[in-house]
């Protein structure tokens, strides 16, 4: 199903105590992503200490830097389902290319011959939001994209969590640190 600002449901929103809740995509990750259509869009969203004055990118590193063999072979793993490629140059966090570090958001671009995903974390006002968006470069990369983002509805809460417990510095759930 193809995805565009206008067709995203409206999902509940925010999180309640430690645990990461599905949300509506924020019009500031679609103003960042620019105008396109994309196989697939979800968001995930926790509340943090207002007080936490973190930057975006420092969020995302508390998510998507591996730290431990376990988190080193789920990016691994990650890598090679969706045939992402870390990137040769430039700032990079994982798998992906950081390229729109900023205070209140961060662009991480991941590409590959199967898709084009770019990853949007947003800090501020006591929450951090991970917005997920995926384009196929092909039909068939477009229908294996179903089950794998199946598994990205799980994963994905959990590296929010993840963050906002390393943040805290209190014991991670599901994903370890």
């Amino acid at each position: 199903m193809m995805m565009t600002k206008q067709s995203t449901a409206r999902r509940r929103e925010g999180s309640a105590n430690d645990r990461a809740a599905r949300c509506t995509v924020p019009a500031d990750a679609w103003h960042l992503v620019g105008p396109g259509v994309f196989d697939y869009v979800d968001a995930f969203a926790i509340g943090v200490p207002t007080s936490d004055r973190r930057p975006a990118e420092a969020w995302a590193r508390l998510m998507f830097t591996p730290s431990g063999p376990i988190m080193a072979a789920f990016a691994v793993g990650w890598g090679a389902v969706t045939g992402t490629r870390p990137p040769r140059t430039g700032r990079r966090l994982g798998f992906f290319k950081v390229v729109s570090p900023g205070r209140r958001s961060t662009i991480l671009e991941g590409d590959g011959p199967r898709y084009r995903i770019r990853l949007v974390v947003i800090a501020g006002a006591g929450r951090i939001t991970m917005v997920t968006f995926v384009k196929g470069h092909g039909i068939a990369w477009r229908q294996a994209l179903t089950p794998i983002m199946a598994a990205h509805r799980r994963v994905a809460p959990l590296l929010v969590e993840r963050a906002a417990a390393l943040g805290r510095g209190a014991p991670t759930r599901g994903i370890p640190a």
